[in-house]
């Protein structure tokens, strides 16, 4: 029987859900892939994009535009990071699955020390 479409939350959901199952070290390969994905590739492909299209007068805009979300990405990569790398540790440390309400707050804690960390 197939399985039922489960639509995709937000990154730092996934990563915190992929520590309810599995193996331990799946929270922070997950959290490293949304890294490298929206803090190194996704600036480096802004840029290839800005350098090779002539937009004339909408460049200046565009550069507004897609500077915000670049320092956004950023932010978002960092918690990924964080948060994979924590509950990957407390996972590790308590050897246990973790509940719903310390998902919670782990994913709350990585959001505060991105913003913090830049």
């Amino acid at each position: 029987m197939p399985r039922p479409y489960r639509r995709r939350g937000p990154p730092l959901r996934e990563v915190a859900e992929s520590s309810r199952q599995g193996a331990r070290w799946r929270p922070l390969a997950l959290g490293a892939f949304a890294f490298v994905l929206l803090s190194i590739l996704y600036p480096v492909f802004v840029v290839q994009l800005l350098a090779d299209a002539n937009f004339g007068i909408l460049r200046p805009a565009l550069e507004q535009i897609l500077g915000h979300r670049w320092h956004g990405a950023f932010l978002l990569g960092l918690a990924c990071l964080v948060l994979g790398a924590g509950l990957s540790l407390w996972r590790l440390r308590k050897l246990r699955v973790l509940s719903s309400r310390e998902l919670q707050g782990a994913s709350l804690i990585s959001r505060l020390l991105a913003r913090w960390m830049t």
